[in-house]
């Protein structure tokens, strides 16, 4: 009597869990390369770009797999499910990433001074990238982040200077550039490089200091280097920043 033939494997599984797993290792690589500045941000996005084929590749490969398995109790049970995990796991950014996009505005620099925003002192005349005109780009801020404002400091603005050193330094910022404030009467700049929560992009800060009534006021402007949504990083880094220099004013004196 003749041995029956042992069923054929899963179609798929082994390859889908070679793309899953390697997708999701490429991932993994590329945002801790990012964030050790190993690589750059087009150098990363060009990866990520990478990641998402394969990771769909995996995913619809598992699916094949799982068919096999459903239908003639195809073995690879083991393979598939691994796949189908790693997919989801290097999916799950690019579904965050979607998710904020539909949440944020499509915006690629915020101000609390729309009308007057610091400027940059590396670039003076550097204009917001992305294809937004101004007033449009006003209008989209107003709406989405009303609380983006500047403060105004009962303090002469070489103090507000001081402290806006002080607050970027705490935040782990890099100082790219400073000019001070010759007199209480004159304005001061500091420009600043700051990183994205998540893959650690860098977004360059202009912050200025200029003399008000009963003291200085503070504003902040956050840009994006490259012409993509921002995600709302712009807007958190004003927020954190201001939330710090209220922080710090609340501090009891040494």
């Amino acid at each position: 009597m003749l041995k029956p033939l042992p069923p054929k494997p899963a179609r798929a599984a082994g390859a889908a869990r070679e793309f899953s797993v390697f997708a999701l290792v490429v991932l993994v690589e590329a945002v801790l390369a990012r964030r050790f500045d190993l690589i750059d941000t087009p150098t990363l996005f060009a990866t990520l770009a990478g990641v998402l084929v394969l990771a769909l590749g995996g995913l619809v490969a598992s699916a094949i797999a799982f068919g096999d398995i459903w239908r003639r109790g195809a073995p690879g049970f083991g393979r598939a499910a691994v796949a189908f995990v790693a997919a989801v796991l290097a999916l799950t950014p690019f579904a965050g990433v979607a998710l904020a996009v539909g949440v944020y505005p499509e915006l690629t620099e915020v101000s609390t001074d729309r009308t007057s925003p610091p400027p940059f002192l590396t670039d003076p005349s550097r204009k917001a990238a992305g294809a937004l005109d101004p007033a449009e780009a006003a209008r989209l801020q107003a709406d989405a982040y009303p609380d983006l404002v500047g403060r105004r400091l009962p303090l002469s603005t070489v103090e507000a200077q001081g402290l806006v050193h002080l607050t970027a330094t705490e935040l782990g910022w890099v100082i790219v550039a400073e000019q001070e404030p010759a007199t209480e009467a004159d304005a001061g700049f500091l420009e600043a490089e700051a990183r994205s929560l998540t893959l650690g992009i860098p977004d360059d800060v202009a912050i200025r200091v200029w003399p008000d009534a009963g003291g200085s006021r503070i504003d902040i402007r956050s840009a994006s280097r490259m012409a993509v949504h921002d995600l709302g990083e712009n807007a958190r880094h004003v927020r954190t920043f201001l939330a710090t220099i209220d922080e710090i004013l609340t501090r009891p004196a040494d």
